[in-house]
């Protein structure tokens, strides 16, 4: 019988996997509009921010360190940029994606990611 920790840590692997494919699923969405989308990209906020293509005017993506996250906890958070606009496009195709979406609508705050009820803040 597995102990305790042994489920939960499975639960977590299958709901991060669920939420990798369904954050595919948004982002394919979202470059369809013309966003430039990546998964596991770069080793850190620095590093992606770095590398994007120049000029690029709206972007979303997670790097290696939240890829971790995501694996521990099962939750993600998402660099984006640049306008608020974009913010909230990104956080409907998440819900569309049925992820729960958090988001303050600060465009210096990324957004959280997770499974379970769909949740936008994104209007204080």
């Amino acid at each position: 019988m597995k102990s305790l920790e042994e489920r939960e840590e499975g639960v977590v692997s299958e709901d991060a996997e669920e939420i990798k494919r369904r954050v595919e699923f948004a982002f394919v969405a979202l470059r369809n509009k013309g966003y430039w989308a990546e998964q596991n990209f770069q080793c850190c906020q620095s590093c992606a921010l770095a590398v994007m293509p120049k000029g690029t005017p709206k972007y979303v993506y997670y790097h290696s360190q939240d890829n971790e996250d995501l694996l521990a906890r099962g939750e993600l958070y998402l660099g984006w940029g640049t306008t608020r606009q974009h913010g909230k496009e990104i956080v409907a195709e998440l819900v569309i994606a049925g992820l729960r979406a958090v988001w303050d609508g600060r465009s210096e705050h990324r957004i959280f990611v997770a499974l379970g009820e769909r949740r936008v803040m994104a209007e204080q």
